[in-house]
């Protein structure tokens, strides 16, 4: 075994490729390691077009690195490279049989000096030179990150610059079509807790008519998260790419769809909460790539898009009224005075958002919704802004109402059902049974069925009242079924709960408390 170590050994060192790495690397030209998850990647040097020598970090794969390694082979060895695929294959080698391993995050990354400590520092990387650390209630732009790396992608773009004084977060409203306080709260919280890294974040879903400035405020929102080119997506083709996507974005947006998939819905919800990809990386090899995400996600429609409670639970929803023509104003005057204002405005989110990473600690939900951590946030955010804090947690409980009332009218049979036990309290019957009486209520009603859709089979209706079950319990219907002789029998009954049944309720009770 060690003579075949010995020989192993002897061939590396009378490999020419192998030796010209070797002296890049300890030149400094490149750096090769693994990060977190056993993945291979490059540190280079490369100068802008001004003539500045950057660091970047990027796949041994990328079309970066490999003209990277053009230049250096041609430059000290005058050879012309014919054979960068065995460049490849020796670089993989040496990265993955390296004791470097560097984590690496993209735009955002959370650092903790120690696991015995509470406290960790954010950091945010602005343009791949400067970055911003954010902790102990303060921030300030730095050109040194610690204990990780920042993944470089030529599709991204420098952040804003944020002014360090007389940042005002809340200039953002001056541009949006959003007048609602409730609302306003949801979204200023919605881009302040974003900077945040690992957290959950709700997806973001505008809908409106044309005409109601949704792609202004998704673009404005992605400028001040993550800047990139392009800065949405309008195509169909993004759920085959979502893999890659995810793991060069923070935020993904996607824009004027008008329907989801199921399976499109489902991997969305994956990408919000956090899942891990492996692929080969190619059909011949048996090495696995891992990739693992969590991102924000927005997306926006003249309808909800959506047809998965899923993803609507895991939503924020914000609908949008079309502009009075005579408020409209110029997209050159609009964007000019946004540009020359986005300093403040992240500025102020910089602010706002390292205050309110101690105030967190204070505060305790009594009424926690689905994405907890977001919540417990944002009333840390709104109590740093001066805003009542209750504006938000009532905010969100209104949203969890939008939620069930798009799940009932995202289904083709979610109205019917309710229209079903409008005048009894129960009713039971087969599947067959079931749906000849919805088909009754439609055409009593004059309603019109979208056969396409409709659940004629068995497996299909079982589907569609899990879909709705969660939320029929809030409109304080409960569904059971249970199995007979003569098949699966669906029975429906009323309840005397249901977040539905007062939707004007007032709020009276004790959502939260900020400790002392």
């Amino acid at each position: 075994m060690a003579g075949k170590s010995r020989k192993k050994n002897v061939r590396w060192k009378n490999n020419p490729i192998f030796n010209n790495l070797v002296e890049f690397i300890n030149k400094g030209y490149i750096f090769l390691f693994r990060d977190q998850k056993d993945n291979v990647y490059a540190e280079i040097t490369r100068k802008n077009p001004k003539g500045e020598v950057n660091k970047i970090v990027c796949s041994i794969d990328s079309e970066d690195f490999k003209g990277t390694l053009l230049a250096l082979v041609a430059v000290h060895t005058g050879e012309d490279l014919t054979n960068m695929r065995h460049y490849i294959a020796v670089c993989r080698h040496i990265a993955k049989n390296s004791p470097c391993i560097r984590n690496l995050f993209v735009r955002t990354a959370k650092f903790k000096e120690s696991d015995s400590k509470d406290d960790y520092t954010i950091f945010i990387d602005l343009d791949g030179k400067e970055y911003i650390e954010i902790n102990s209630g303060k921030w300030k732009i730095t050109d040194t990150v610690r204990g990780f790396m920042f993944k470089s992608f030529p599709h991204q773009k420098p952040m804003v610059k944020p002014v360090k004084k007389g940042g005002d977060c809340t200039k953002l409203l001056d541009f949006l079509n959003i007048h609602d306080k409730k609302e306003q709260s949801i979204l200023l919280s919605y881009i302040i807790t974003g900077l945040i890294p690992e957290i959950t974040m709700p997806a973001l879903i505008l809908n409106g008519p044309p005409g109601s400035a949704k792609t202004t405020l998704l673009r404005m929102v992605k400028k001040l998260l993550d800047p990139s080119v392009p800065e949405m997506i309008n195509d169909n083709q993004w759920l085959n790419e979502l893999s890659l996507i995810a793991s060069q974005n923070r935020m993904i947006v996607l824009d004027n769809l008008t329907y989801l998939t199921s399976k499109q819905s489902d991997m969305l919800c994956s990408v919000i909460t956090g899942v891990g990809f492996s692929k080969r990386r190619l059909y011949t090899d048996e090495e696995l790539v891992v990739q693992e995400y969590k991102n924000l996600i927005a997306l926006s429609g003249v309808r909800l898009v959506p047809d998965r409670a899923d993803l609507f639970d895991r939503s924020i929803i914000l609908s949008l009224d079309s502009i009075d023509p005579r408020d409209l104003k110029y997209e050159e005057d609009l964007w000019s005075k946004f540009n020359s204002t986005a300093g403040k405005i992240f500025g102020g989110m910089l602010d706002v958002l390292a205050e309110a990473l101690i105030m967190v600690k204070r505060v305790k939900l009594h009424y926690k919704p689905r994405m907890a951590d977001f919540a417990r946030y944002s009333v840390a955010i709104m109590h740093t802004l001066g805003w009542d804090p209750q504006l938000i947690m009532e905010a969100l409980m209104e949203n969890k109402r939008k939620q069930i009332e798009a799940i009932i009218e995202a289904s083709p049979i979610g109205l019917l059902l309710l229209r079903l036990l409008q005048d009894k309290d129960s009713w039971s019957g087969l599947a067959s049974e079931l749906n000849a009486e919805l088909q009754k209520i439609a055409e009593g009603d004059g309603l019109h069925i979208n056969y396409r859709y409709w659940p004629y089979s068995e497996k299909a209706l079982k589907g569609e009242l899990a879909f709705l079950s969660s939320a029929l319990k809030e409109y304080g219907i409960l569904f059971e079924e249970k199995r007979v002789s003569a098949g699966s029998l669906k029975r429906f009954h009323k309840i005397p709960s249901g977040l539905m049944i007062e939707p004007n309720e007032n709020v009276d009770e004790i959502l939260f408390e900020i400790g002392s």
